[in-house]
């Protein structure tokens, strides 16, 4: 089968349409288990996932992009690319030894983490999981060894089989152990084991596209020294991971000790902050659970709709970057480098000020049976709107620190991002009248630093302050002119009607604006966009300029 790369636009959008497929399979997946199974048999199964979830995204994320570095290097060395089954064969070689290990080792520990985390009845649940780990490894590899190729599609489409083998299998085991009355502990155990299928049938899937005979046999360099560029390419990427988990388990291990801090100082003072939601009708012990419930469940389930928006682009930059950087094509590089930049900020900066500017009446449509929530998360989620575009915007920027050449800087970012955060949530929280707020401008200062800073990482001795102005100054103003719109339109739907379904059009009306506004500008110069469209090796012919354009104006430069 002749290889069928995709361009950097059409593989980003392959893949934001598996996600969103994969969304809503965990969503159908997820609400009924829970009806069943109950909050005992979901308590096993939330903490053995979460035990498992860290060491899942680490291979999501490393293996892939190892193997992406590591075969545009070696691509630039022979002059030639690699067949699969040599890449693979090293690949394997690199990294399945450690699935291995890692799966025998959460097996064996599973008595020790359950009790370590207090749970010592999710011990089975652990175990079922174990495999797993083995298996995602496998999966992480075939995919990255697509996506070095600039073919996503076998990806997409083994994501989605997936998450439809953990939806049916989790749900039939659960049923199954249900009807033979199994005990709680037993039924998490069986659910994650339809995990572990599932991550199986995805491996399998990805491994149905496998071919032979394309490529060069012949490795350009020792087999020993393939492998360890490949891990040293994993390393970083892995540890970025490793690092990015920590945002997580800073809250768990912050907000809840400051918010009964807070509480112990001025009860009155944290009830008044929240007028709408009427908190005084609460039981003191209860309102640091709900304020951390209404935090995590609402307004961080909106806050993470924006990152996964960009994600695409993550997996997609990659390969092409490091191609071109690996291959000395210094100023094509320069231009992707730009290219994938726009393409983030355009979608991100709009996404996540419209979520602040509009966070109560989204936050009402979606969860229409928690007013007190909502009212809660409202507040919560202006400050979360900024900080969800800074981190859609930190993903991509991450990835082509990577494709250039500084694999580090990304870990270093992390550190100091946490570390931003951890101090926030310390001080911030434990101030009675900002309480669960500061858990917010704890996130916005992490994202804050890791998106300014990369940023300037990246384009420092890159592009001039014109260059730099065309970059920022289309998605930040047409993003503030999008939420004007949407906002002016909410008023006026809501003087007619009071209806929820109000933001529905209200957004539809800002979405059309912000594109009416990136036609006048036309953001990208027609370089960037045969970055954007055209597929490897292919030269695409670009249509001429707007006569709209606001070159004319000195505002955009085009190349």
């Amino acid at each position: 089968m002749k290889r069928r790369a995709q361009s950097l636009g059409a593989g980003a959008a392959i893949l934001l349409v598996s996600a969103v497929i994969v969304k809503v399979i965990g969503a159908f997946f997820k609400v009924p288990l829970t009806a069943m199974i109950g909050g005992e048999g979901m308590g096993y199964y939330m903490t053995a996932y979460s035990v498992f979830t860290p060491i899942y995204a680490v291979c999501v994320a490393g293996l892939p992009a190892a193997i992406s570095r590591t075969a545009a290097g070696l691509r630039a060395q022979s002059g030639k690319r690699l067949s699969q089954p040599v890449l693979l064969l090293q690949s394997c070689a690199a990294f399945w030894p450690s699935g291995v290990l890692l799966g025998v080792l959460l097996t064996v520990l599973a008595p020790a983490l359950s009790r370590l985390v207090g749970n010592p009845g999710a011990e089975p649940a652990i175990r079922a999981v174990a495999p797993a780990v083995f298996l995602c490894t496998v999966a992480a590899t075939l995919r990255g060894l697509f996506e070095s190729e600039r073919n996503v599609l076998p990806t997409a489409i083994s994501q989605c089989v997936e998450a439809s083998v953990k939806l049916a299998a989790g749900l039939w085991l659960a049923s199954l152990c249900l009807r033979r009355g199994a005990p709680p502990e037993k039924t998490a155990a069986a659910v994650l084991f339809g995990v572990t299928l599932s991550v199986a049938a995805g491996a399998l899937c990805a491994a149905l596209f496998l071919r032979g005979g394309e490529g060069d046999g012949a490795l350009p360099a020792p087999g020993r020294e393939v492998r360890g560029r490949l891990r040293a390419a994993a390393v970083p990427v892995c540890l970025a991971a490793l690092v990015a988990n920590l945002a997580v388990l800073i809250d768990l291990a912050t907000v809840m000790n400051r918010l009964t801090g807070a509480l112990a100082r001025s009860p009155q003072a944290v009830v008044a902050s929240h007028p709408a939601a009427g908190l005084s009708a609460i039981p003191a012990a209860q309102l640091p659970n709900f304020l951390f419930g209404s935090y995590t469940a609402l307004a961080m389930t909106v806050f993470h709709l924006v990152p996964a928006l960009t994600a695409p682009l993550c997996t997609t930059a990659l390969p092409m970057v490091s191609g071109l950087r690996e291959s000395g094509r210094a100023r094509e590089t320069r231009i992707a480098v730009t290219a994938v930049l726009k393409s983030a900020l355009l979608v991100a900066l709009p996404a996540g000020i419209g979520i602040s500017a509009l966070g109560e009446p989204i936050l009402s449509l979606l969860f229409a049976k928690n007013p007190q929530e909502v009212a809660v998360a409202a507040r919560i989620l202006q400050p979360l709107g900024i900080a969800a575009a800074l981190a859609a915007t930190a993903g991509p920027v991450n990835s082509l620190l990577q494709a250039v050449g500084k694999p580090y800087a990304p870990v270093r970012l992390l550190l100091a991002g946490t570390a931003c955060k951890a101090a926030a949530n310390l001080v911030l929280i434990g101030l009675p009248r900002v309480n669960i707020e500061g858990a917010a401008w704890g996130t916005l200062a992490c994202y804050a630093v890791l998106a300014v800073c990369g940023v300037a990482i990246l384009l420092r001795g890159r592009i001039g302050v014109r260059e730099a102005f065309g970059i920022f100054f289309p998605p930040l103003s047409g993003g503030l002119l999008c939420a004007a719109a949407a906002k002016r339109c909410l008023w006026f739907l809501r003087g007619i009607t009071a209806s929820r379904l109000c933001v529905v059009p209200a957004i539809a009306a800002g979405v059309c604006v912000y594109l009416a506004f990136l036609f006048l500008v036309r953001p990208f110069g027609e370089e960037e966009l045969a970055a954007l469209l055209s597929r490897p090796g292919k030269k695409r012919k670009m249509r001429k300029k707007s006569r709209f354009s606001l070159e004319k104006y000195g505002l955009v430069r085009y190349d």
